[in-house]
């Protein structure tokens, strides 16, 4: 069996959701190219959380535009939701890995010092 995170007693998992934030500074690209790249192997990544004002409501009752929730836009942007459901093996769960960990060592930027 997978090893579950651990949880308060009386408490179970809700096997909800399981996001990771990737670092654009350090990718060739972004996270729409490591989504494309997921996406293309057949690993169901999606994207969640789009930041309330962006949603046509919200820009037309309030007046929200695109730059004035800064910090929400960038971690919406670095986002990225894996497969999480309580029905994945092992196995699953190493190919996610293993897939997200090509796609991103392919787009890693090289560092100069």
């Amino acid at each position: 069996t997978l090893p579950v995170s651990p949880t308060e007693a009386g408490t179970r998992h809700a096997w909800h959701l399981f996001v990771i934030r990737l670092r654009p500074d350090r990718l060739k690209g972004g996270r729409d190219e490591i989504f494309s790249e997921m996406r293309r192997r057949q690993i169901g990544v999606n994207v969640h959380y789009t930041p309330i004002h962006l949603f046509s409501f919200y820009r037309k009752r309030f007046g929200y535009k695109p730059g004035d929730f800064p910090n929400a836009e960038r971690v919406f942007r670095e986002s990225l939701t894996l497969p999480l459901f309580p029905a994945m093996t092992a196995a699953d769960v190493g190919r996610v890995v293993r897939v997200l960990k090509e796609a991103v060592a392919a787009r890693l930027r090289k560092r100069h010092f």
